[in-house]
């Protein structure tokens, strides 16, 4: 293996097989520990990893060609097939997947999302009109209410829907804008709970791709960021108090490589800059070991993907630490989510084959900082 400086520098704070299983801690004092394989895939490349688990993750799912997989994180190492593939993405709350299919306009089957809980295997929930070139679902659910949101899109037109409980679907996004990929998440706000929807609109402006990050809060609309990026892919977090954070992709400057931003729903707050975000996977944070971490597939030549994992400070968003990197010589994580377990982010990567490692993988990596809490005793 090339010890080129290229190469050293990736594999700094990061732990894989490609960087000589060596470890390397930053000095923020967090550090990535071993990838722990979960499996291969049959079919080239993937199309989406989730984390599923009602208190803690229990299972990662990942959809490829062949179908879609789940395995249990601990105990039986058994791989399951549920199913056809996702190829419209995947979302997950607690222990319930939702699996978007996209349909085939000239054989004229509808493509559909489908909920299952992946403890009793059942269907919960399942709903039609998914586009052969959509991607992107989101699932949000509480004691009252329970919503699913996706893209549809086909040909010239691209739209987000929403279908809340057993009511009908609707069209959420604007007529005559691209609309993509959609989030969801659950928010306590203001002494009650809530739904949060985010999804970017763009359109071709004068100077290029124009558009706006559109949140729906409750029932507030909000336009809450422009965008200057067709593929934002937001999603959203929720911070230790239960207030919603969202994180999508841009260019800015305009024309410079995308990156992941996060801000708050609040009218004052703006986006804070992160980590480069450019593979097909969306970028995502979580709220765990004191900060706000954040999970970022980019690319790193131009044909291997890593996953940047960087800590950003609670109470301002801005970052507070150096750029970890999940990396692999030849490979290409292209997809990743990440759950907080303890003082541990959990993070799920899936990569696709390349030509110096002809099989697609999936595998988990932990993220350990120091206990913030401790540091006080």
């Amino acid at each position: 293996m090339s010890t080129s400086a290229p190469l050293w520098l990736a594999c700094a704070g990061a732990l894989l097989s490609g960087c000589f299983g060596e470890h390397r801690i930053l000095e923020d004092g967090c550090e990535l520990g071993d990838e722990v394989p979960i499996a291969e895939l049959l079919g080239p490349a993937p199309h989406d990893v989730v984390l599923v688990g009602a208190e803690h993750p229990t299972h990662v799912a990942w959809s490829e060609r062949a179908g879609l997989f789940l395995r249990e994180l601990d105990g039986d190492a058994t791989v399951v097939r549920l199913g056809a593939p996702c190829d419209a993405g995947m979302s997950s709350q607690g222990a319930l997947l939702a699996c978007a299919r996209r349909g085939d306009d000239s054989k004229a089957q509808s493509g559909h999302v489908t909920v299952l809980d992946v403890e009793t295997g059942a269907i919960v929930g399942q709903a039609s009109g998914v586009g052969p070139d959509s991607f992107g679902v989101g699932l949000a659910f509480s004691d009252t209410e329970r919503v699913l949101v996706w893209n549809d899109a086909r040909q010239t037109t691209s739209s987000v829907m929403l279908r809340r409980g057993d009511h009908d679907a609707q069209r959420i996004s604007r007529e005559g804008v691209r609309a993509g990929r959609p989030a969801a998440a659950l928010e306590r706000h203001g002494g009650h709970t809530q739904i949060v929807l985010a999804w970017p609109e763009t359109w071709l402006g004068d100077e290029g791709v124009e558009g706006t990050l559109r949140v729906q809060r409750g029932e507030r609309l909000l336009e809450l960021e422009p965008l200057g990026y067709d593929l934002a892919h937001p999603s959203i977090a929720t911070d230790p108090e239960g207030e919603a954070v969202v994180v999508f992709r841009d260019r800015r400057p305009a024309r410079t490589r995308p990156r992941m931003f996060v801000r708050r729903l609040d009218a004052e707050d703006h986006a804070h800059d992160g980590v480069p975000a450019n593979a097909d996977g969306e970028a995502l944070a979580v709220a765990c070991a004191g900060a706000m971490v954040i999970v970022a597939p980019r690319t790193h030549s131009r044909s291997e993907r890593l996953v940047a994992v960087r800590r950003h400070d609670l109470a301002t968003l801005e970052g507070s630490g150096p750029e970890h990197q999940i990396y692999m010589h030849g490979a290409a994580f292209e997809h990743a989510d990440a759950r907080c377990v303890g003082n541990d982010v959990l993070v799920a990567v899936a990569s696709h084959a390349t030509i110096e490692r002809p099989h697609g993988a999936v595998s988990t990596v932990r993220f350990t900082c120091p206990d913030p809490s401790a540091a006080t005793e």
